[in-house]
């Protein structure tokens, strides 16, 4: 694996030509929610885990809670692979933070991504519910629980619960305190991935990634509730990678 930053994880050494797809997890998770992509991905990709301060292999750091230092952390961590062609992928939070990368990269005139995918992730133009980040713990923790983002057995264990509140609560207060912005565009083809059985971000409001698209667009409706690609990875990744060799044959044609 490539020496780099904390911030990237390798599971595979990019090589020339390859186009490398960066992989942005959602709030309250950690990088290795993609550990299986590199095993599935076609033939010219590889895959960038993005571990976030605070979260997973860096839990002893301290956690980010605003957009603009997220940012300029992960794009100076990324900056010695702007070489390469280069996609961006983010489940929810995720989706989010890719956009907002996305948009910084082509403020910098800097290449921009072959494609950006935003799965399951609200546009930062609105605040699309209620702050929650500083909810009383039993009101945040219920409202954790609804969205499926913990399983019961997680909620009901204090130790556990003591270490995933604060992470949860620092990501909100990244989004939270970011939108509204105003829709700018993303001079890049986006493919916004929606879960019909959504209850947390529905169709409706992926839909609204259109206002942001600058160049191509496209809406895959997947099966599933919000957290459907940790039950059922292969599908997500199946319907990414598929997009994503479209890509690849563009650039080599």
């Amino acid at each position: 694996m490539p020496k780099s930053s904390p911030w990237l994880i390798f599971d595979r050494e990019p090589e020339q030509g390859d186009v490398i797809l960066f992989c942005l997890h959602f709030a309250g998770g950690h990088a290795a929610l993609f550990r299986q992509w590199q095993e599935h991905a076609p033939a010219g990709v590889s895959i960038c885990r993005v571990q976030l301060p605070g979260h997973g292999t860096r839990m002893s750091e301290p956690l980010l809670l605003d957009m603009p230092t997220l940012l300029a952390g992960l794009h100076s961590a990324a900056a010695r692979w702007m070489g390469h062609r280069y996609a961006l992928f983010g489940h929810s939070m995720g989706g989010t933070i890719a956009a907002e990368w996305a948009i910084r990269i082509q403020q910098e005139n800097l290449p921009p991504p072959v494609c950006l995918f935003v799965s399951a992730s609200e546009p930062p133009h609105k605040n699309w519910l209620p702050p929650c980040r500083n909810l009383p713990e039993d009101k945040f923790r219920a409202l954790v629980f609804e969205a499926g983002g913990l399983p019961q057995e997680v909620m009901e264990h204090e130790e556990l619960m003591s270490v995933f509140e604060p992470i949860l609560r620092a990501d909100y207060t990244v989004l939270e305190t970011w939108a509204p912005q105003p829709v700018r565009p993303v001079h890049a083809p986006m493919i916004a991935l929606a879960y019909r059985d959504d209850r947390v971000v529905p169709e409706e409001i992926v839909a609204e990634w259109q206002r942001f698209a600058a160049s191509s667009w496209e809406m895959l409706k997947l099966p599933g509730e919000h957290f459907f690609i940790q039950a059922h990875p292969t599908v997500v990744m199946s319907a990414v990678f598929e997009r994503l060799k479209e890509f690849l044959h563009e650039g080599m044609a």
